[in-house]
């Protein structure tokens, strides 16, 4: 709960003007008190729409004479007036023209009347006055130009409504409050006001209302405070229960007013539907606001529940406060714009925390949703920073069409989907850290979707820091994905990425530390043109899908360098890799293409399968001109590159399964090596390319022994290798060699059989 503090810079003070003249006005005007923030720091005040209307507040309402201040005396059942303007009748006093009037003392059923005509503010200072009345308002404004209501220091006044019914409800002029004003009203001071509405509305205003100072508890059957044309709240602190809406303003017929603006003050408030409502636009500057609306998260959401903390018609704009909202409905509402540029936020909310039918862009503030069924629900959603955390019963974030990440820090824990989109997703910067569906380790349904990052047309990530674990895919797309930088660290109970359209990786650094298979492209490309990629998966690690409608068996091909083992037919599907480093540690094949590879350049290493139904590389055809390949596994479904490459490549086959740690060596004949691998696996088959691989040249195979360069994703680099056992020797005449005994799939024979590897293979 916000602690309720005193009021400052509403006391009255007198000033002597020459000749004994005495003016009474505020220190400090209330339209001229900074806004500040929970940390102290000045704020900018919210911007209503530049069709809004401005308020009726003028420097000049808190400014006047003491010495033509006209007393009310308030006696139970009778009302006395000493000075002008004020006619008593018993127990009501009608106020007749403008001026100021001190009120105090007791009226135990009668009222307090402004109707004035003429062109001058009334000033009503209540002076420990407890007023109530059985058959109408207290203190009821029928005409004024203008009239302030001002709470004098030191003072406890009572207003109380004791109707049990409004005489006619349907009639618009009929009081429908405790104080009802048909003018513009205004209620500053540094006094105690208790406001207790029977029937209807605490304070109600027809035209403009402020609340500019005070401590001001209201408890009302309907709403708490009601300005029709606009509220706002410059200072105070106040107290509501309602029934209704806590604060209102509702003119439906002139777009330029309806809004709610709070700049600074203490506001609490328990309401049974919506906490803050405007037709038009809610503005936040400032202020501590603890909402607590109907009934708060306890109670279930039905079709016709009211129960709103915030809701604008048009637009909803924050810029600073400190704002704690328990909900049964939306915490945040706007059915246009929602615009979050600074404070702090607590939400929690039986429905969604931040709602918005056209947008939601938050540009500051520290907003932590502490429950909710879903975070954040708009048609766009913008983040360009901020602190943003999120715990959901569904979807962290979800648009129905784009959402875009410039900065700030988020940290969503959903049950469904952390953040999906109905079009795109562009992450461009920020702290992104997503826990979907229980984590990477939890076990959902077919029929749950879990996933980190959705989007139904693409993905775009070109920068920050992102963490996923989730259930499902880390990051989903129908469409593509593109990876242009950042650093994303994925654990996933499905795919760490997957798409139906083509998967383009240009940079980056990607770390998929659990995963059932690392990359996936269901029916289109995967090109990685830069970028470090780091692997764990269950299944494949790489895996270009395509061709499931065009599925055949191979024939059972030659031994060795033949077709080897069957294949799935290839469909036009191509996993291209033309730059980048990757690393992959797969239990099924390391790298997976149902269509084919090619490879121009970059880096990869598998540590692939130790089972023989799956192989470190696995593919239709392997195009390899460029780059560095080094891939161990089972020999069982083992394959080199195609023998249509232009670079050189060999399958190395053992006639035994090496434990997982044992260095394989390979050195040219003037012993130099070319290759110094430690699997992290057991292992009997390594295929290897580089352009160190030379025709006509002879080369010696080592495994065991120890090398003294230092080890990076296990290549060594310039080290002193201390050979362990010399398996075999070969000499290069072809672009596949196959090296040993029983080389699985030899040179990426065709399905059916085909042209295999050749070269001359010694065995020692």
């Amino acid at each position: 709960m916000l602690a309720r503090r005193t009021v400052v810079c509403v006391a009255i003070v007198l000033v002597i003007v020459g000749m004994g003249h005495v003016v009474a006005s505020y220190a400090q005007m209330p339209g001229d008190e900074p806004v500040v923030d929970a940390e102290g720091s000045e704020t900018t005040a919210a911007t209503p729409s530049a069709e809004n209307c401005p308020d009726h507040e003028d420097p000049e309402d808190y400014i006047w004479d003491s010495l033509e201040v006209t007393e009310i005396a308030l006696s139970e059942t009778t009302v006395a007036v000493e000075g002008v303007g004020a006619d008593a009748d018993g127990d009501t006093v009608t106020i007749t023209r403008g001026g100021t009037y001190s009120v105090r003392g007791i009226l135990a059923d009668g009222q307090i009347v402004v109707d004035s005509t003429d062109k001058k503010t009334v000033r009503l200072i209540l002076n420990g006055a407890d007023i109530r009345c059985s058959w109408s308002a207290p203190i009821l404004v029928e005409n004024a130009r203008k009239t302030v209501i001002i709470l004098s220091e030191d003072t406890e006044n009572y207003v109380a409504d004791g109707r049990t019914s409004l005489v006619d409800s349907s009639e618009a002029d009929e009081p429908s409050a405790v104080i009802f004003s048909k003018d513009d009203l205004t209620v500053c001071g540094s006094g105690l006001l208790t406001v207790c509405g029977e029937v209807n509305d605490g304070i109600s205003s027809k035209n403009g209302l402020i609340l500019a100072g005070g401590v001001i508890d209201i408890q009302a059957v309907d709403d708490g405070i009601r300005g029709k044309d606009y509220l706002v709240i410059r200072g105070g602190d106040i107290s509501i229960i309602a029934g209704g809406d806590g604060l209102k303003s509702d003119n439906e017929k002139d777009g330029t007013k309806g809004y709610v603006s709070v700049e600074t003050g203490i506001l609490t408030i328990t309401s049974g539907a919506e906490g803050i409502q405007a037709e038009t636009d809610v503005l936040i500057a400032g202020g501590q606001i603890n909402l607590r609306s109907g009934g708060g998260t306890n109670r279930r959401v039905g079709v016709s529940t009211l129960g709103k903390g915030i809701v604008a018609g048009v637009s909803a704009i924050i810029d600073g406060g400190e704002l704690i909202i328990n909900s049964c409905d939306d915490a945040i509402h706007s059915n246009g714009t929602l615009a979050i540029n600074g404070g702090t936020f607590v939400l929690s909310s039986s429905d969604d925390a931040m709602h918005s039918d056209r947008a939601v862009e938050i540009n500051g503030g520290d907003v932590q949703v502490t429950w909710c069924y879903e975070g954040i629900d708009s048609n766009t959603i913008t983040v360009n920073a901020g602190n943003i955390g999120i715990v959901s019963s569904d979807d962290g974030m979800v648009a129905g069409e784009g959402v875009t990440i410039a900065g700030g820090v988020i940290d969503i824990t959903s049950s469904g989907d952390a953040i999906a989109a109905g079009t795109d997703i562009a992450i461009v910067d920020g702290q992104i850290s997503l826990s979907s569906g229980g984590g990477s380790s939890a076990r959902i349904g077919a029929a749950i979707s879990a996933k980190g990052i959705k989007a139904v047309d693409s993905i775009a990530i070109d920068g920050g820091q992102l963490a996923v674990d989730s259930a499902d895919d880390a990051i989903h797309s129908d469409g593509c994905v593109t990876v242009n930088g950042g650093t994303l660290v994925l654990s996933a109970g499905d795919d760490g990425i997957r798409t139906d359209a083509d998967l383009v990786i240009n940079g980056g650094d990607i770390h998929i530390v659990k995963s059932y298979e690392g990359l996936e492209s269901a029916n289109a490309d995967i090109t990685i043109n830069g970028g470090r990629i780091r692997i764990v998966s269950s299944d494949d690690g790489i895996n270009v899908a395509g061709g499931g409608d065009n599925m055949g068996m191979g024939g059972p091909g030659g031994w060795p360098g033949g077709g080897g083992p069957a294949l799935v037919a290839s469909g036009e599907y191509c996993l291209c890799i033309h730059g980048g480093y990757l690393v992959i540690d797969a239990a099924g094949d390391g790298i997976d293409s149902n269509g084919s590879i090619v490879m121009t350049d970059g880096v990869v290493i598998v540590n692939g399968p130790t089972s023989n139904m799956n192989g470190a590389v696995d593919h239709s055809s392997f195009t390899m001109t460029g780059g560095f390949l080094v891939a161990a596994g089972n020999s069982g479904m083992a394959q080199a590159p195609s023998t249509s490459s232009t670079q050189y490549s060999i399958l190395l086959t053992f006639n035994t399964m090496l434990p997982a740690d044992t260095l394989v060596y390979i050195q040219n004949g003037t012993g130099e090596g070319v290759l110094s691998f430690t699997p992290t696996k057991q292992y009997n088959s390594v295929a290897f390319s580089s352009q160190d691989l030379v025709r006509g040249s002879t080369y010696d195979v080592y495994y065991g022994g120890t090398c003294t360069g230092a080890a990076c994703d296990g290549l060594h680099q310039d080290g002193i290798y201390t050979p362990g056992t010399k398996y075999a020797s070969f000499t290069i005449s072809s672009m596949v060699t196959n090296v040993g005994v029983n080389p699985g799939g030899g040179g990426g024979g065709a399905p059916g059989g085909g042209e295999g590897g050749g070269g001359t293979v010694v065995r020692r």
